[in-house]
C-alpha cells in the first residue's frame, strides 16, 4: 500500500513560478532564525521543479518583491534560494488545510 505525500502549491502572483512542496519541506525552509542553510539543503530536492523556471522570469518575479538590487538578482543560484524561501513562507503562512 503506497502512502501519498500531500504537497502544497506555491504559485507566484503572475504565475511565473509554480512549485509544490510538502509540509515538512515548507516548514524546514520557514522558521524563526536564519533559514539560509535549510534553504540551501532544500533547493537540490526541488531541482526538477526549479529547472523548469526561466531564469529571466524568475529574476522579474523577484524584482517585483523589491528586496534585492539588480546586481543581486544577476545570481541565478541565489535566485533559486530566494524563491524557495518565499515559497516556504507563503505555504506556511497560508496553512496546511485542504
Amino acid at each position: 500500500m503506497s502512502t501519498e505525500i500531500k504537497t502544497y502549491p506555491y504559485i507566484s502572483g503572475m504565475g511565473f513560478v509554480d512549485l509544490e512542496l510538502t509540509q515538512e519541506q515548507a516548514q524546514r525552509g520557514h522558521h524563526q532564525g536564519p533559514c539560509d542553510a535549510d534553504i540551501e539543503a532544500l533547493v537540490p530536492e526541488l531541482k526538477d521543479q526549479l529547472d523548469k523556471i526561466d531564469p529571466d522570469l524568475l529574476r522579474q518575479k523577484l524584482a517585483e518583491e523589491g528586496a534585492w538590487s539588480d546586481v543581486e538578482l544577476e545570481d541565478d543560484q541565489q535566485n533559486r534560494y530566494r524563491i524557495v524561501w518565499i515559497a516556504c513562507g507563503d505555504i506556511c503562512d497560508n496553512g496546511f488545510s485542504g
